[in-house]
Formats: C-alpha cells, structure tokens, sequence
C-alpha cells in the first residue's frame, strides 16, 4: 500500500468518528430534549384532565337546598336559608338577586344548614325576584321558593315536602293544623324508589305529618311519625321539608 493511501484512510477513519460523535451530541442535544419536553407536556396534559375529571365528579356532587324569604312582609332585605344535603363542603362565592349578584365568602359543611344575609333589594312593586347562588365549583342552585312584591312580599309555594327514602312500599300521608287536614295522600301502588310528596297550605302555622306504610294489608306508621314542622313565614322560608326513612316501622 502507497504512503498517499494510508494517509487517506487514516483521515476517513477520523472523519467517521468525527460524524459518529456530532450524530450523538445531535442527537442528545436536540432530539432527546424535544422527547423530554414532549414527555413533560404529555405528563402536564394528564394531570390537567385528572384535574378536571375530579372538579367534574366533585361539581356533580354538591347538592344545595336553597330559599329566599324576606326579613318581613315590607322589608327591603331578604335572606338565604341554605341546606347542604351532599357529602361534600360548599362554598358559595355569589349571590344573585335577578341580574345583580354580590359576592361572598360562606362555607357549608356537608350535611348542615346556614342562613346568609341580609341583601339588600330595591323594591317595586308587581316585580319577581330571583334569586340564586354560585358555588366555588361552578353550579348554580336557584331559590325553590318564588318571591314577588305587591306593596308587601307574597310567594305561591306556601307548603311541605314529604321525602320518604330507600323505598319500596306502599305509601299514605296526612298533613294538618289544629283547624284543617289534607286528607290522606295514597301512593296507589308500590314505590321503587325514593319519592317527593308536596302539599300546598294556606296560611303559616304548626303542622302535623303522618306517614304509613302498607304492610301485610294493614297500614303501619313510619318510625318518623308524626313529625311535627313549623311554617314561619316571612320570618323563615315559606317551605318546609321532612325527611323520613320508609324501611323503619314503628
């Protein structure tokens, strides 16, 4: 082999490592990096989405019972009574009375119940008043009580709901005063499922429930029964609610 062709082969040989090594300092400098970074943003997009599947199941969680009544039959304020009946903590972060809100900072615990105001509202008369809440987690709870103005506060949902749980019965409920009683409520079949019994009354006053169930042909009082529930509106919610599990018989 001539001299020339040694030398020649010797700096192809340098030459080939010299490729081979800026291949790799290529290869960590720039592809690997963009594969980390990649990486990363895929490790970053799963949190967001289990973020977001979390506030979603939390979202659908919360449960708020909510009622607006006014401080009395002239007053210009109203207040909120709020019920939490889910498992998890509320905050509410707004309130809204028609298209004006204010905002606020009220936590409810799971399970308990919290009266917030007063607001105030600029009244006219003829006019209805809605109100609402925001919570932290973004859901919305309207008053279940509707509120109206004529010169002094008037609302259509004088009344009480009868809840009967984990059910799967025949049902009869009796609501009354001292002076009147709805007649027995009859389900008329068997009930699957929890249900909601409302009754309408006419003036604010001491009310006594009676709930049965059908066994055997006979009808046998819930272990919840009587319940006795007071109306005090407008000094309270115009609505008044019983819960009552239907498996427990007296």
């Amino acid at each position: 082999m001539r001299p020339c062709e040694k030398i020649y082969q010797g700096k192809r040989g340098i030459s080939t490592i010299l490729g081979v090594i800026i291949f790799v300092g290529l290869l960590f400098s720039t592809v690997i990096p963009m594969y980390l970074v990649m990486r990363q943003a895929d490790t970053i997009y799963d949190k967001k989405m289990f973020e977001m599947n979390r506030l979603d199941d939390e979202r659908s969680r919360e449960k708020l019972w909510v009622c607006a009544y006014p401080t009395s039959l002239t007053s210009s304020e109203i207040k909120l009574k709020i019920k939490n009946r889910g498992d998890l903590q509320v905050k509410i972060i707004r309130v809204w009375i028609n298209d004006e809100y204010q905002t606020q900072d009220v936590v409810i615990q799971s399970m308990t119940e919290k009266d917030i105001g007063p607001f105030p509202v600029s009244l006219q008369s003829g006019s209805y008043y809605a109100v609402k809440v925001t919570t932290e987690r973004g859901n919305v709870f309207t008053s279940q009580a509707s509120l109206y103005y004529y010169d002094i506060w008037y609302t259509p949902e004088l009344s009480i709901s009868v809840t009967i749980l984990n059910t799967q019965g025949q049902y009869r409920i009796k609501v009354a005063n001292e002076t009147w009683d709805s007649g027995w409520w009859d389900s008329k079949g068997i009930i699957h499922d929890d249900f909601i019994q409302t009754f309408n009354v006419d003036i604010a006053d001491v009310y006594t429930v009676t709930m049965e169930r059908k066994l055997s042909g006979m009808w046998k009082e819930l272990s919840a029964s009587p319940a006795i529930v007071e109306i005090i509106w407008p000094d309270g919610p115009p609505l008044a609610f019983i819960y009552a599990d239907g498996n427990k018989i007296k």
